[in-house]
């Protein structure tokens, strides 16, 4: 979603400026306040005098958006996050072929149900990526099926196979990335679309 605006920000008692983001499963305050809400805890947003304002915790948060901004940022609070099912693009008719080690607790919430071994019965490639002969398998699979892939892999600094080790092999074999999301505190997620 990837909304942001530099603005006034109050938290409590102490005031400042801040880069507020609002992303999809967070409001992200960076600046002269640095605090990080969770969507799901975020309660009784309102608007006021071109300001929105809200409960978190025991904080009470107040940035001066504008009328228009802090409006729509109300609605988009006022919604449920997607999950990371919806995210991932599964549901309905929208299965994937899973390979690799998927046990992280939120990404097998995710798959519950939503797998299968089938190739052409596939909208899908969900891969656990650990290092390059994991990249390779899930790579040959994706392209066998002639569907997307989403390469999920660890955050972080000091992952011995991360976001840029992935990006530069995929790019070099005619892959394109479309999305990017969060799958949980230790993992990322990014979808690839093979070559035109």
């Amino acid at each position: 979603m990837g909304r942001e605006a530099v603005t006034l920000a109050a938290v409590g008692d102490l005031r400042g400026e801040v880069k507020a983001l609002l992303e999809s499963q967070d409001l992200i305050l960076r600046g002269a306040l640095r605090r990080t809400f969770a969507r799901a805890d975020i309660r009784d947003p309102v608007v006021d005098n071109g300001a929105l304002s809200f409960v978190c915790g025991n904080e009470t948060v107040r940035l001066e958006l504008g009328e228009a901004m802090a409006e729509a940022w109300r609605q988009i609070l006022l919604r449920p996050a997607p999950s990371l099912r919806e995210k991932l693009g599964l549901g309905p008719g929208r299965r994937a072929l899973v390979t690799g080690d998927c046990d992280d607790p939120a990404l097998a919430e995710a798959l519950s149900g939503m797998t299968t071994a089938q190739r052409d019965e596939a909208a899908m490639v969900i891969a656990r990526i650990a290092g390059a002969a994991d990249l390779d398998r899930a790579l040959g699979l994706a392209e066998q099926a002639g569907r997307p892939l989403w390469a999920i892999y660890a955050k972080g600094k000091g992952v011995s196979f991360g976001d840029g080790a992935l990006r530069e092999r995929m790019r070099a074999a005619g892959w394109r990335d479309t999305k990017s999301c969060a799958v949980s505190a230790a993992l990322t997620a990014t979808r690839y679309h093979p070559p035109a």
